[in-house]
């Protein structure tokens, strides 16, 4: 069909006018749905030829990239690849009228004599030799260390349209969904090969980080991506997820022999030593790297043991499941990094963060936007306490400005301060003041709200799998019609979530004859999983004929699409479906359909359900939840868990009303800044620059360009201009000569002495002050009367031009919300 629609005649229309028929003899035609099938076609039988004469030869196609390989002894492997490659080539050209391109292959060895034979043996081709190379996107080296230029230079390409998302975020838009999309997958592409070291993993964390939010000097990195919009935000999921579950997916799907693969782990453990990403070569070396980040240990290519000790066998684990434990793995390694970074040794065993994810959405008029901003500000370490502002240099002071009666600190400010006392007792229980001012003051919740995690302290779920009894079928097996179901115990708590199964069988009077349940064994406490456990357990307690019922449609969708559908790499909980079809091999007759769940008599009595059905689903969700009780817990654990969650929303909507009551200014009434210091004209400049939110910039247009009053930067973009923290006009204040008594009339210094002015240069202001007017008395007098010199256009009213204060204003002090 594509042939036929290609050799036809076609013609240009244009207004009504018809050309003459023209018929395509060479090329694919852009937008062609066959494009790919049409290249594989015409590409098959060279590629045929190439693989029969030369096997030990691999000839990998990707639409129109070609790569070869060939491993063994220098002189086997010089011979056939040379061979076939020029084969190949000279089929590509002369039988094909296809062109190689000379710029874009390139020859790649282990070592420099391998590529000097080859490029001599290939001399007719003038393909280069090269170390390392671009392969679909991904850097590419034939065992040597890799040097990651191309994954630079996409980050590059990234981070060069960054202040798209910042004039994005400036107009009120929340980016941190489309920096998740956009940033993260372009930085991101190929990491499943080559991984991505610490150092470039945190140049891409802070992009993702600045795309996401206006203000981040001063702030914690990691927390400001635990709580930006996606909760897997931080590139550092994907960064560890990437290679770990392609190498678990390569083993799953045997797509390569796993004895292969054993011996590139093996080299990649032994070059691996105490710095392993500088000793990447490939997926092994990339695997060895990020399994050391995440903590992970590794016996060999398929035997690894987590971060909790769970030891897990990739012949047998679900791929999908892997990469669930690797982002719990990374979720650990995220508070490790806030405790290194902050000092608060408290949480490197980890936080709750799902309350705090909870205040970050509004809810009505009591808990708006500006509430949620301010908890994420303190909670991320963008508050600036009086002590704090000492404490760098930024006040001399380090009293609380309210009160006078003790250090400037977030407790203080918190739980202390007079001066929000009467807020205080309108707004927060009296036993929470007391906690948060006795013994355990000094911990994060009172003055970050943050919170260690007590899950860690629950007793894991069971690890050997168990079916209980009660009531055993006759002949001790089930048949027929047998209902199933799986149930989950504290489904809104991650940390605390159990699941059981239950199977149930009813005669033709509804009376029970067979009855089993037991514990979710499985890394994965979820519901899905409970559901395919119980019908693995009937599967093993059963003979045909058989026909399931379960109230589960995943479970019966999979059953209809077959074992290949269900056992793929890429689909969840794959290796309890091996195990299922394991079984159902030699099974003989089974079926498995949909009961609805939770039915009512109601449902009955409509003829949605019959008798039969409502009562078998329900045993087997009462057995579900029987059996998921039979995993520890303790209900005073589980109680103290989320008393826990409920001091952290208390404390949260706390410090969020205080902050709503007492920043609405921009700077909270605790604290005092050098800029008081400042002459009534200067600090009002520094006080509309802050207004702003431009960080520190008073921008002004100027015809088609946008030029900041303090610091003189141009750009066409505002938000180019603003990318950038203001440097509050120092670059006159600091390099204009000390004699020099300046003086600034919006974007013209000029000194009231000698009369020396400049807008973008420096100009004579460099030099000493003669104390007296150069050349004649126009331009001092015309700067005089508020006018420029040159253009004699009206200027601003002049104010001090030395504000020494205001390069680190916006920094240190400004609390508006995001």
């Amino acid at each position: 069909l594509a042939i036929t629609i290609y050799g036809g005649p076609r013609r240009l229309m244009a207004h009504g006018a018809a050309s003459c028929a023209v018929r395509t003899k060479q090329g694919i035609l852009a937008g062609c749905t066959f494009a790919a099938t049409l290249l594989r076609v015409l590409l098959l039988s060279v590629c045929d030829a190439t693989a029969l004469h030369w096997p030990s030869v691999r000839l990998k196609v990707f639409v129109d990239d070609a790569s070869m390989q060939a491993i063994g002894q220098q002189e086997h492997v010089v011979t056939n690849l040379s061979e076939s490659t020029a084969f190949l080539a000279e089929s590509l050209e002369e039988d094909l009228l296809m062109q190689v391109s000379r710029s874009k292959s390139v020859l790649l060895a282990s070592s420099k004599a391998v590529g000097v034979r080859l490029a001599a043996r290939l001399r007719v081709w003038a393909f280069p030799v090269g170390e390392v190379a671009k392969n679909l996107g991904c850097d590419f080296s034939a065992g040597k260390r890799l040097k990651r230029k191309t994954q630079l230079a996409r980050r590059l390409k990234v981070q060069r349209r960054l202040y798209r998302f910042k004039a994005l975020r400036k107009a009120g838009a929340m980016t941190a969904n489309v920096a998740h999309a956009g940033l993260s997958t372009a930085c991101s592409y190929g990491l499943k090969v080559t991984g991505v070291p610490n150092k470039e993993l945190q140049h891409i964390r802070r992009l993702v980080r600045s795309a996401a939010a206006l203000r981040v000097h001063g702030r914690s990195l990691t927390l400001a991506l635990m709580l930006d919009g996606n909760p897997q935000l931080d590139p550092a999921f994907i960064a560890n997820r990437a290679p770990l579950q392609q190498w678990a997916s390569t083993i799953w799907s045997k797509s390569v022999p796993i004895v292969n693969l054993q011996v590139a782990f093996d080299q990649a453990l032994r070059n691996a030593g105490a710095a392993p990403w500088r000793q990447v070569r490939g997926p092994a070396g990339a695997v060895v790297a990020t399994l050391q980040r995440i903590g992970w240990q590794a016996r060999n290519a398929a035997l690894w043991t987590t971060h909790t000790g769970l030891a897990l066998d990739l012949r047998q684990t679900c791929p999908v499941t892997l990469a669930a434990l690797v982002d719990a793995a990374t979720l650990a390694w995220q508070w490790k990094q806030v405790a290194k970074a902050e000092g608060l040794e408290e949480l490197a065993d980890g936080g709750l963060i799902s309350p705090l994810r909870s205040l970050m959405r509004p809810s009505g008029t009591e808990w708006t936007m500006g509430h949620a901003a301010a908890v994420k500000c303190t909670v991320v370490g963008g508050q600036w306490p009086q002590q704090r502002l000492a404490d760098a240099g930024c006040s001399a002071e380090q009293v609380c400005q309210s009160c006078h009666a003790a250090p400037g600190t977030l407790r203080h400010r918190h739980w202390e301060c007079d001066g929000t006392a009467a807020l205080r007792r309108r707004s927060v229980d009296e036993g929470v003041v007391a906690a948060a001012r006795g013994p355990a003051a000094g911990r994060p919740l009172w003055n970050r709200v943050l919170f260690l995690d007590p899950s860690r302290w629950i007793q894991p779920p069971l690890s050997e799998p168990m079916t209980y009894w009660f009531r055993v079928p006759a002949d001790g097996i089930f048949s027929g019609i047998v209902y199933t179901d799986g149930s989950g115990l504290y489904p809104t708590m991650p940390g605390l979530r159990r699941i059981g199964f239950g199977i149930a069988a009813l005669d033709s009077r509804g009376h029970l004859t067979g009855a089993a349940y037991g514990p979710g064994v499985h890394p994965m406490q979820v519901v899905p999983v409970a559901e395919l456990l119980a019908f693995l357990t009937l599967l093993r307690h059963s003979m045909a004929p058989l026909e399931a019922k379960s109230d589960c449609q995943m479970l019966v969708n999979g059953f209809a699409r077959g074992r290949v559908w269900c056992t793929a790499a890429d689909r969840p909980h794959a290796d309890i479906w091996a195990l299922i079809w394991h079984i159902l091999d030699g099974f003989g007759e089974c079926a498995v359909s949909k009961v609805p769940a939770h039915a009512t008599q109601a449902d009955v009595d409509a003829s949605r359900v019959s008798e039969a059905d409502r009562a078998g689903n329900q045993w087997a969700d009462v057995l579900a939840k029987k059996g998921a009780r039979i995993h520890p817990s303790c209900e005073a654990e589980v109680l103290r868990c989320r008393r826990a969650d409920l001091a952290v929303v208390k404390v949260g909507r706390w410090v969020g009303q205080l902050m709503m009551h007492s920043g609405r200014s921009g700077v909270l009434a605790d604290v005092q800044l050098k800029t008081e210091r400042l002459q009534p004209a200067a600090r009002a400049i520094v006080q509309r620059s802050l207004s702003y939110g431009c960080r520190g910039h008073d921008v002004q247009l100027e015809g088609s360009r946008y030029v900041c009053r303090l610091c003189l930067r141009i750009s066409r973009s505002k938000a180019m201009l603003c990318s950038k923290m203001c440097k509050g006009g120092t670059l006159f204040a600091t390099a204009a000569h000390a004699s020099h008594k300046l003086l600034r009339s919006g974007a013209v210094w000029w000194c009231s002495t000698c009369g020396c002015y400049g807008s973008h240069r420096l100009a004579g202001l460099k030099a000493l002050c003669t104390g007296r007017e150069q050349a004649n008395v126009g331009p001092l007098s015309r700067l005089r009367q508020g006018f420029h010199p040159v253009s004699k256009a009206r200027l601003p009213t002049a104010v001090p031009g030395r504000v020494s204060a205001a390069r680190f204003v916006h920094a240190a002090s400004s609390c508006s919300l995001e």
